[in-house]
């Protein structure tokens, strides 16, 4: 039986004064003038940097093309088909983190571009901001004649401990009476590995969103430093498609809040992939 994953649920009271640290700003973090960084989206496909973590992760050169090749005709549901299997391939076989970092930043957003045209703008949005949290410097790209794609850079990462634009806080107050969202995590994130290694990628992801007064989760911000972009992708994919959560509430009324999520990644392998170990008390 596998085992079952556990996560630490947290209303964040909203009082920081001070940003947290980019994750990205680590040492290995990809940089703005990184091969490819500054390409359009057809050329970056083909870019050296695409190229080169594709291959590593057992992602053709050719199946990032045809990817491209979708998006340009406007087949946007093929689009985002072809790009979630290619991430789920990457994440399941390229360890090295700037590569991870490029190749699924790339692919999130070929989601996020797919997703958009496709009426889908919560879960567009989602992706769009899965791909900054992974490689910042993707919000330099021209998203231009892409159909809806350029909709897309109104939606930058907030601040951590900030509301996006145009969703007031929780009053410093208040927040002694708020009682916090819920989120029906059920048996969390997984990470396969088909290869032999011994041990992966591990250690706590921390991930701060919003819920909100409907319980529709949104804006996702990585709080862990130079947490491995495997990790991050693939938490950041989970969470993306669990439920409604039940909203936080103020005098019983509900409310726009702040969650945070830690999921510990342990490096722990069982039938082929690495899991979540349940910590006891929680």
């Amino acid at each position: 039986m596998l085992p079952r994953s556990s996560a630490l649920l947290v209303c964040v009271p909203l009082l920081f004064t001070a940003p947290l640290r980019d994750p990205w700003e680590a040492a290995d973090a990809p940089s703005a003038d990184a091969p490819g960084a500054s390409l359009p989206l057809d050329q970056r496909a083909q870019g050296a940097s695409a190229r080169s973590a594709g291959s590593a992760a057992g992602v053709e050169e050719a199946e990032l093309e045809r990817i491209v090749r979708h998006l340009e005709g406007g087949r946007w549901k093929k689009a985002e088909k072809a790009a979630a299997q290619a991430a789920d391939e990457a994440a399941r076989t390229l360890w090295a983190r700037a590569e991870a970092a490029s190749l699924l930043a790339e692919l999130a957003l070929y989601r996020a571009v797919a997703e958009i045209n496709l009426g889908r703008e919560r879960e567009a949005i989602w992706h769009w901001q899965t791909s900054l949290g992974l490689w910042p410097a993707i919000a330099e790209r021209p998203l231009e004649g892409w159909g809806e794609a350029a909709r897309l850079a109104q939606h930058p990462l907030r601040r951590a401990g900030e509301m996006p634009p145009g969703i007031s806080p929780v009053d410093d107050l208040d927040l002694l009476r708020l009682e916090p969202a819920e989120l029906d995590y059920g048996d969390g994130p997984t990470v396969d590995n088909p290869t032999a290694a011994r041990r992966g990628p591990h250690g706590e992801i921390r991930v701060e969103m919003v819920v909100d007064r409907d319980g529709m989760l949104g804006s996702p911000r990585v709080l862990s430093e130079a947490a491995h972009p495997v990790l991050v992708y693939a938490m950041l994919d989970w969470l993306g498609e669990l439920p409604p959560a039940e909203p936080a509430r103020l005098d019983g009324e509900p409310v726009d809040a702040l969650l945070t999520v830690a999921i510990d990644f342990d490096a722990s392998w069982s039938k082929g992939g690495l899991f979540l170990v349940p910590e006891d008390g929680r």
